[in-house]
């Protein structure tokens, strides 16, 4: 449901922060770090955004979540727009579930645009 993203198994998360959370690298590996960290979230930004479309009766919907990302790689906040997913009820959701998503560590915050297409009844796209 998420666009551009495959489903990929990781391991539970532990109660405590790792204490071994990777770095963001630069260029092209650094992409990767984040894509991966995205792959990780797919299920509960799915879930979110699965309620949202019920609730909303729609069957299509596009938008764009950005991600605003710690220094110590946990999202600080989220603000959904662009097209159909925006609202607070869809904010308050993924900020729920991003309590348990982990993204690399940087020196500085940095903002993370995750674009997201989804179609009731179909594959992702």
């Amino acid at each position: 449901v998420v666009s551009a993203l495959r489903e990929t198994t990781r391991p539970a998360a532990a109660a405590a922060p790792a204490p071994q959370t990777p770095a963001l690298l630069s260029a092209e590996s650094g992409k990767r770090q984040i894509r991966e960290a995205v792959q990780a979230a797919q299920t509960s930004i799915e879930a979110c955004v699965g309620d949202h479309l019920r609730q909303r009766r729609m069957q299509r919907a596009e938008g764009v979540l950005k991600l605003t990302v710690s220094t110590q790689g946990r999202v600080a906040r989220i603000v959904t727009g662009g097209g159909d997913l925006a609202g607070e009820e869809l904010e308050r959701c993924l900020g729920a579930a991003s309590s348990r998503w982990q993204f690399p560590t940087a020196e500085g915050e940095y903002v993370v645009d995750v674009p997201i297409t989804v179609m009731t009844g179909g594959a992702a796209r």
